[in-house]
């Protein structure tokens, strides 16, 4: 885990700025969604490295993976900071329950419609639902909230979920999954000084 010194002294700290509040005002419109969040989720991600490559395949910013990537809208941004960028915050529109419509790079707009499986958790849960999402896979992560509720646990709450992914997913991936949310969160807290995020 980052400090927020170690954050701020990151080489690109500052430099794709712009791109995270375009592209939340894209795809998150008048909702309540401070763009330093995906500032937060490209920090965990990637570093802020435009040019960062995952042992599995991930690239870029947002570290997406290239058939994720093409599905988003029908070609790889990869190592392009403003595609990727733009492809990893309407995949994250998606997971928290957005109707989405992306531009495609030959033309047209492609509707990638949104994710139903988490519209019944408030909004500010429903990110951290997002966030497991994007790194360890919609199905997963409702699969867990399935045997939460099965269980009689708190399936609203990320918290309460996250001990189910355990045999869904592994103990290791599980673990990773569990960090990541509550990295992103606290780094958002970092950017977000005095705001909630």
């Amino acid at each position: 885990m980052l400090t927020r010194e170690q954050i701020m002294q990151l080489p690109n700290f500052s430099r794709f700025d712009k791109l995270f509040v375009q592209a939340r005002a894209d795809f998150f419109g008048s909702l309540s969604f401070d763009w330093r969040r995906l500032k937060a989720q490209a920090v965990q991600e990637s570093g802020l490295d435009p040019d960062a490559r995952s042992r599995c395949g991930a690239k870029g910013l947002m570290q997406l993976m290239p058939e994720t990537d093409k599905w988003i809208d029908d070609d790889v941004d990869a190592y392009e900071p403003e595609g990727n960028v733009m492809d990893g915050t309407a995949l994250m529109a998606y997971l928290m329950g957005i109707a989405v419509n992306v531009p495609r790079a030959t033309g047209g707009v492609k509707a990638l419609g949104h994710c139903r499986l988490f519209m019944d958790i408030p909004w500010d849960e429903r990110w951290r639902f997002a966030l497991a999402s994007y790194n360890a896979g919609q199905g997963n992560i409702n699969r867990a909230r399935l045997a939460c509720n099965k269980a009689g646990g708190k399936c609203s709450e990320w918290a309460g979920v996250a001990p189910y992914l355990g045999p869904i997913t592994g103990a290791s991936n599980t673990q990773e999954t569990v960090n990541y949310v509550d990295r992103v969160v606290t780094y958002a807290r970092f950017l977000c000084i005095g705001e909630a995020p």
